[in-house]
């Protein structure tokens, strides 16, 4: 699944609903939770629950943000999310494996998503990416440092040690990671910046607020022209070892082996992919 960008939606609003159909990105996130004033949760369950069968989102996964499990919505969301079947459910405030078992329960075969914005859920990490029907991620940097009594700066280097600690988890146990939105925007630069650091520390992609964010995002989460040279070469002169029997080669005074000819695999299928999706 190509998951460069995933932009949140505010279940209450119709138009932004129907809007999104056409926004260029590899998924949706219809939201119930911080995109919805407390007057207004039961509003918006009602409102996803009866336009969702209408929606066409095409290629984009849907996922479905529910209100956490705390609160009073929580439950009747996950029990609604669960009935209109999106591609993944994803649960905030996550603290520890417990909290996604109760939501699997609920929503039976679908998919987590856990977003990763408490102290605890940083100390659980190991157990929570255990849960059987977790996929992925999505770290929650302004909730995490407000717990904290951290101050999130602008350009976030300060994420460095839960960044890193988010990859390495993710991959061992197999799931995707996105980085937390940029919040100004009116600072395109900043986006750019966040997404290039979340993109060299190994994260898939990164979530997005706002339509004008997508195009930055999706971007910078492509396969880059020199890197598509690169696995291309990579690519052709390792095949050209393996058929003469050697299991190592060199490219322009550098050492290739298996691993690096799995990575320019990679790299030109994800490629491929995103020239067929036309963003």
């Amino acid at each position: 699944m190509i998951l460069r960008s995933l932009i949140f939606v505010p279940s209450i609003s119709e138009k932004m609903l129907k809007k999104a159909q056409g926004f260029k990105t590899d998924g949706v996130i219809l939201d119930l939770e911080d995109a919805v004033a407390p007057g207004e949760k039961e509003n918006a369950r009602e409102n996803l629950k009866n336009l969702y069968p209408e929606l066409e989102y095409g290629h984009r996964a849907v996922f479905i943000r529910i209100n956490s499990l705390d609160t009073p919505w929580g439950r009747e969301d996950a029990l609604i999310a669960g009935g209109l079947r999106p591609h993944g459910i994803v649960v905030p405030k996550v603290r520890d494996f417990r909290d996604l078992e109760i939501v699997a329960e609920i929503t039976d075969q679908i998919p987590l998503v856990a977003m990763i914005e408490t102290p605890q859920a940083i100390l659980n990490l190991r157990s929570i990416a255990q849960c059987r029907k977790l996929s992925g991620f999505i770290f929650g940097a302004a909730d995490l440092t407000g717990e904290l009594g951290m101050e999130l700066t602008r350009l976030r280097e300060e994420m460095i040690y839960f960044m890193s600690l988010l990859v390495t988890v993710a991959r061992a146990y197999g799931l995707f990671v996105l980085d937390t939105p940029a919040f100004d925007l009116s600072d395109m630069e900043a986006l750019e910046l966040q997404a290039g650091f979340a993109k060299r520390m190994g994260f898939d992609g990164k979530t997005a607020i706002h339509p004008s964010q997508l195009e930055v995002i999706n971007r910078i989460f492509s396969p880059q022209r020199e890197e598509i040279e690169w696995a291309k070469k990579v690519k052709e002169v390792f095949e050209r070892a393996v058929s003469v029997g050697r299991g190592v080669t060199t490219l322009d005074g550098e050492m290739i082996e298996r691993i690096h000819y799995r990575r320019a695999l990679k790299i030109l299928e994800y490629a491929r992919e995103i020239e067929e999706r036309g963003y």
